[in-house]
């Protein structure tokens, strides 16, 4: 995730535009900007990318969303009483434009 050019060409050979991308990789921060900035010419107009693991103390400032790319982003918390290691039971949701 850290390889832009390997990402941007892995989704390239793929061949398909997406409705629904999930990202479950190394769950750090700039990963994941990554993967925003990468897969978004990857999806359908409408099309949502589902980013999951994400810390509770994590803020939107953190991460690099494009609203020129995204017409809407927001975190889910999904509590779950299995959290027993990290509080990373946060989605970052996105719907491309």
């Amino acid at each position: 995730m850290n390889n832009i050019e390997y990402l941007d060409s892995t989704f390239k050979g793929t061949n398909v535009m997406f409705d629904v991308i999930i990202d479950d990789s190394t769950h750090v921060i700039q990963s994941q900007n990554n993967i925003i900035k990468t897969v978004s010419k990857y999806l359908n107009s409408g099309g949502i990318l589902v980013i999951e693991d994400i810390g509770r103390d994590s803020h939107m400032n953190n991460y690099t969303i494009d609203t020129n790319v995204w017409s809407f982003h927001t975190f889910i918390i999904c509590h779950h009483d299995n959290r027993e290691c990290f509080d990373n039971d946060k989605i970052l949701y996105l719907i491309k434009k």
